[in-house]
């Protein structure tokens, strides 16, 4: 039987916000102790998507994010400590889909066409970046932050802009859709490690954990970087 993620709606329309928001924020960090494993049946598309770490690397980790998510921005960073920490033992993907607004799905085909070139993560940044203001303005003027944002990298605009019109982009984004519904993700930030699920926006010491695990039972030496730029070495 195909199992699915449960998803948590939070409901920010109604006078009992707040409160809800409370309650479910206590029941997600509450959930989160829990990780399931999906028996390698979450099979993302990852072709052409851009990776940390290296490429024959004993830990697969993919974060699924929304660019118009604020918990994700924050996630972002955590991450980016968890590649320079780990970076030779992880290959992490960060995999946008666009599942929360038309803002979304404007950022995120901005990432789609990013991919194809070396600045993709950098673009990540400035993506979520835009992302903080991008209710407050109007769709033109969202399209020209972004432009903005190409030529601060690099990118020739024109190109850019076809591209993310194309009908190869479009049909990229209706495939991530389709991979949410199909393993039924409406909730994000989610982060799977070799096939482990975490929900949400978690501390650095909750992957963390979970990585050497896979690390030390492969019983490799564990080399990682120290907040000061120290290496160590653990034997597995």
């Amino acid at each position: 039987m195909k199992k699915k993620i449960v998803s948590v709606l939070v409901i920010c329309s109604i006078p009992l916000a707040g409160i809800i928001t409370a309650l479910l924020t206590h029941y997600f960090w509450v959930r989160e102790q829990t990780v399931v494993y999906f028996d390698d049946e979450v099979k993302f598309d990852l072709s052409q998507l851009p990776y940390k770490g290296t490429d024959k690397a004993i830990v697969e980790i993919v974060s699924v994010f929304d660019p118009m998510c604020h918990y994700c921005d924050s996630l972002n960073l955590v991450l980016d400590s968890v590649a320079s920490v780990y970076g030779s033992h992880i290959k992490l993907y960060e995999k946008p889909v666009a599942l929360l607004n038309k803002q979304s799905g404007l950022l995120t085909r901005t990432l789609l066409v990013a991919s194809r070139h070396d600045v993709y993560h950098d673009m990540i940044k400035e993506v979520f970046r835009i992302a903080s203001y991008a209710k407050e303005i109007k769709p033109k003027k969202l399209q020209d932050s972004i432009m903005v944002s190409v030529n601060k990298l690099g990118l020739d605009k024109n190109e850019f802009k076809e591209m993310m019109n194309s009908k190869e982009i479009k049909q990229k984004i209706k495939k991530q859709k389709s991979e949410a519904q199909k393993y039924g993700i409406r909730s994000i930030p989610l982060v799977f490690i070799n096939g482990y699920i975490m929900w949400g926006f978690l501390p650095f010491e909750k992957y963390s954990d979970v990585i050497e695990k896979f690390i030390t039972e492969k019983g490799v030496v564990l080399k990682k970087i120290s907040e000061s730029g120290e290496n160590i070495e653990t034997d597995g």
